[in-house]
């Protein structure tokens, strides 16, 4: 069989053409790592959100370094057959129609990199209820000193403290601002029930509320 060295023609189409399928396999692979950025941004387990997408990705990559090495070949064409040739652009094609048929990736993860979006909706949301409370705190045991001040009976005060006291345990659990409250309730059950406290326990006690708001809000 007789050796037909390529025209320049056939070397520049073959290149375009590799140059072209290289392109949508690298848009391809570059969406996906984009993606991954962004999961990774939220600190989630790419892999574990990727799923059966990680495979196509690896893929993709290998396509693009079979590409690498048909470019090289026809870099070479000038030493090639036509029986070479004609299977060297058998190949391209067959690469190209892959790449064709292939589903977007970045479509099919994008649906994959929107949940996120739901972690940090909540994040937005806790920080929300956390600042609503804060400003409850504040406002009850602000009508808590109140009462103090407009000399409320001993035994009323008494459930006006525990009440506040159990309101704020259902936001915050635990803080050493409870124990001080519970103290202040049996230092009170000693005093006249129908009387308000001693205005120094009564000053002492709104110098105390205004340290416990300062404590509960910060934290």
């Amino acid at each position: 069989m007789s050796k037909t060295n390529p025209t320049v023609s056939d070397e520049t189409e073959l290149t375009h053409l590799l140059i072209e399928i290289k392109n949508i396999l690298r848009e391809s692979i570059q969406s996906v790592s984009r993606i991954k950025d962004a999961l990774e941004k939220f600190g989630l387990n790419v892999i574990d959100r990727l799923g059966a997408f990680q495979s196509q990705f690896e893929e993709l990559q290998k396509e693009v370094k079979k590409i690498e090495a048909l470019e090289v070949s026809i870099r070479g064409l000038r030493f090639t057959t036509k029986e070479t040739l004609e299977k060297l652009i058998e190949r391209v094609l067959e690469l190209e129609k892959i790449v064709k048929s292939k589903p977007s990736v970045e479509g099919i993860i994008v649906q994959e990199a929107e949940e996120p979006k739901t972690p940090v909706r909540e994040t937005q949301l806790v920080y929300v209820k956390q600042e609503a409370n804060k400003s409850a705190t504040e406002n009850i045991l602000r009508n808590l000193a109140k009462a103090v001040s407009e000399q409320m009976p001993a035994g009323n005060l008494i459930t006006k403290i525990a009440e506040t006291r159990d309101t704020l345990m259902s936001w915050t659990p635990h803080h050493p601002v409870f124990y001080e409250m519970h103290e202040w309730i049996q230092r009170i059950k000693h005093l006249p029930r129908n009387k308000p406290i001693p205005p120094e326990d009564a000053n002492k006690l709104i110098k105390d509320i205004d340290n416990w708001i300062t404590r509960i809000i910060k934290e």
